[in-house]
């Protein structure tokens, strides 16, 4: 517990419900022990289990430790599509989109289920703008280790990023995000 972190980063207005601080480099070994001792007995159903009840904490240390210990080839895309919409810290965004999502087992199918859903393409203020953040930095992420993306998954993610591009109300780091993945299209 680091309670001086935990501080900055309130007062740099990243509020999580509960922040214990710990640092990603506790949590990665922490990770690890946790992964270690299942594999010993041999139950990553388990591993699952534990990691959706870590999830559904809204703890800022449980949501990364959920990310963190998750099977990739044992999460569902209903469960990837459902964490992705729920999160509420760009933090634990970026730990899905850049730790767990691009390592399940069909990554270039999950991509095409989140982009081509109401939940990415609407317009309304319900939309998560960390939903949308997270598929432009898993779409990036996939093009960054050369996966192709199908042609309608890369119309629906230019589309909404020419949408996200020209409304200067939508915060910065969506706007980035958009851009690095147009960006990354046309390489």
């Amino acid at each position: 517990m680091n309670g001086v972190a935990a501080q900055s980063m309130r007062d740099k207005g990243v509020n999580y419900k509960l922040n214990w601080g710990a640092s990603i480099a506790d949590l990665e070994r922490m990770a690890e022990e946790v992964k270690t001792d299942f594999k010993a007995n041999a139950d990553n159903n388990l591993l699952v289990d534990l990691a959706k009840r870590l999830w559904s904490d809204k703890v800022r240390e449980s949501n990364l430790l959920a990310v963190m210990i998750m099977p990739p080839d044992l999460f569902e895309i209903d469960d990837a599509i459902d964490w992705s919409y729920s999160v509420e810290h760009l933090e634990i965004a970026e730990a899905v989109a850049f730790r767990l999502l691009p390592r399940t087992k069909e990554p270039q199918s999950l991509l095409h289920r989140m982009a081509d859903n109401e939940k990415f393409t609407s317009e309304t203020s319900e939309t998560n703008p960390f939903y949308q953040l997270i598929v432009f930095h898993f779409a990036s992420r996939l093009l960054i280790v050369n996966m192709s993306l199908d042609e309608e998954t890369k119309s629906v993610l230019l589309e909404k990023s020419f949408s996200i591009l020209s409304d200067a109300t939508l915060p910065l780091w969506l706007r980035k995000a958009a851009n690095v993945f147009s960006n990354r299209v046309s390489e």
